[in-house]
């Protein structure tokens, strides 16, 4: 490793990150300068990732294991993952975008972008919370490109609500019924309805609710609720905790329904 481990990683990976850099060989006050901590806690952090076996000692030498290069290799993959999206999602996408007109709008007009239904709609006004300058000319409904964005789109972001549906041999579908999830649906206005493979789909057909998302689901309902959409979900236990931790990264309002 050339660079420096970043703060905003956890403290205890970034110590095991340090012995690794300089193993067999550790000093633990250079590990404590770089991760800014004191000596005394690098010494405890030390103690509990031997006791976890992601460090052994060899007399006064300290060695990552097995274990150890699997838990950094994951954390890291994490932190990968993570920059890739705020990369590709965010940056990228708001140093151009392309939105849909909601009116006539010329080849350099300076224009508003607002957050509507989900949909990034460009406006005349541009006294909102980001604004930008058309590149294309577009008329009600058609889509043009908006470059030198400044400001951030104004939107909250949606809530989600995940229901277990049990597996066919402990009831599946069955327990929907006592659920007042259409009556819910239409109360709390639901933007987009979800269903997860087949248990998803057979739940929403006994509700009798028309399921929006089915293919790409997981990926589709994170990208709904960062947009500000309110989604109900319905799957299998597995499928809504994968769900679940996705939303969890973006601190996204969640509800768990399970039987």
């Amino acid at each position: 490793m050339d660079n420096k481990i970043e703060p905003a990683i956890d403290t205890e990976i970034r110590v095991l990150a340090e012995i690794a850099r300089d193993q067999p060989e550790v000093n633990q006050s250079n590990v404590a300068n770089r991760v800014n901590i004191t000596p005394q806690a690098v010494s405890k952090i030390v103690k509990n990732l031997i006791e976890k076996g992601f460090l052994k000692q060899e007399e006064s030498n300290y060695l990552i294991t097995k274990e150890g290069v699997d838990r950094l290799t994951r954390e890291f993959n994490k932190i990968e993952d993570f920059c890739k999206d705020i990369r590709e999602n965010v940056i990228e996408e708001y140093e151009t975008v392309i939105a849909i007109a909601d009116t006539e709008i010329n080849a350099g007009d300076r224009i508003g972008l607002v957050m509507d239904n989900g949909v990034l709609k460009a406006i005349g006004d541009n006294q909102v919370g980001a604004e930008g300058y058309a590149v294309t000319s577009a008329s009600k409904g058609e889509e043009l490109r908006v470059e030198d964005i400044s400001g951030i789109v104004d939107f909250d972001l949606g809530k989600v609500k995940l229901i277990k549906v049990p597996l066919p041999e402990d009831g599946g579908s069955n327990f929907l019924e006592d659920l007042d999830i259409i009556e819910d649906s239409e109360k709390y206005g639901w933007d987009l309805i979800a269903a997860v493979g087949s248990p998803g789909l057979a739940a929403t057909n006994k509700i009798g609710l028309e399921p929006d998302l089915y293919f790409g689901v997981h990926k589709g309902v994170v990208d709904a609720a960062i947009k500000g959409l309110n989604v109900l979900v319905l799957g299998l236990e597995e499928d809504i905790r994968d769900i679940k931790e996705e939303l969890d990264k973006y601190k996204i309002e969640t509800q768990i329904i399970t039987n």
